[in-house]
C-alpha cells in the first residue's frame, strides 16, 4: 500500500499525490494521477485491513469502479487470492452494453492486478 513506485507501471497513472492513513491494522490510501490510456485523471481511495482484505474505489472520466481483493496464506510463501471488480453503469447504457463494459473493466482490473506480481 505504501509503495508509490508501483502505481505508475501497474495502474497506468504515475502519482501526482499519495496519502496513507494508518489506523492500527488498517491502511487507507488516497492517490491520483493522470491516466494516459484514458487521457483523464484517475483518483482512488483504497482500504486494506490485514491480513487479507482490500477494497478500492476508482474514478476516471465518468467511470466508477470498485475493486475487491482478498488473500489468505495457504502455506509458507504461498497465498490464495480472490479478485473482482464492480463497475457502475454511470452513463445509463443499455443493459447489454453495460454488461459488456463491466466484463472489459473486470478483465482490465485483473490484468492490472496481475502486473503487481511482476514488480
Amino acid at each position: 500500500m505504501a509503495d508509490v513506485h508501483h502505481l505508475g507501471p501497474t495502474h497506468g497513472a504515475p502519482c501526482e499525490y499519495l496519502e496513507n492513513e494508518l489506523q492500527g491494522h488498517r491502511v487507507i490510501q488516497r492517490q491520483g494521477g493522470f491516466f494516459d490510456y484514458y487521457q483523464a485523471d484517475l483518483k482512488t481511495v483504497t482500504w486494506y485491513t490485514g491480513p487479507g482484505i482490500l477494497l478500492s474505489k476508482q474514478q476516471y472520466l465518468d467511470q466508477v469502479r470498485y475493486e475487491f481483493i482478498a488473500n489468505t496464506p495457504v502455506e509458507d510463501g504461498i497465498s490464495r487470492v480472490w479478485h473482482a471488480a464492480l463497475s457502475l453503469n454511470t452513463g445509463n447504457l443499455p443493459e447489454a452494453e453495460a454488461r459488456e463494459r463491466a466484463h472489459v473493466e473486470q478483465a482490465g482490473a485483473l490484468e492490472t492486478f496481475a502486473a503487481d506480481f511482476e514488480i
